[in-house]
């Protein structure tokens, strides 16, 4: 039932090259010109339903390729898209297993970023 969402498939991919971003999940996918990214985040980890497959937020401006609730990369847009079902998109989050290989290929382009994923310490820490 859910297979057409993306879940049980794959985690997503996501290829970088010197003009875009492309990601990939399952049947879904869209590319985004690095020109277009005005920054980004690591962030998570999430609760299970905001990490299951292919999601937009109703009534938010985003839309996640996730495959799990480990975190993701969020890229910030400065022009808003339309991004399959989702009218007015200007973050999209890439649930790919190597974060930070993201992170580093987004910054040797030139675009900021940083990691806001948050370990709770034990109060009175």
């Amino acid at each position: 039932m859910l297979l057409p969402w993306g879940v049980g498939i794959r985690p997503a991919d996501a290829t970088v090259d010197d003009e875009s971003v492309t990601v990939r999940f399952g049947f879904f996918g869209t590319t985004v010109l690095l020109a277009d990214v005005e920054r980004f985040e690591i962030s998570g980890p999430f609760i299970w339903l905001r990490a299951l497959a292919v999601r937009h937020t109703v009534f938010k401006t985003d839309i996640s390729y996730c495959t799990d609730g480990r975190g993701a990369v969020r890229l910030f847009l400065k022009t808003p898209r339309r991004v399959h079902w989702a009218r007015r998109v200007d973050q999209v989050y890439v649930g790919i297993e190597d974060l930070e290989g993201l992170a580093d290929e987004l910054r040797a382009r030139g675009i900021p970023g940083e990691d806001r994923r948050r370990s709770k310490a034990p109060a009175g820490a």
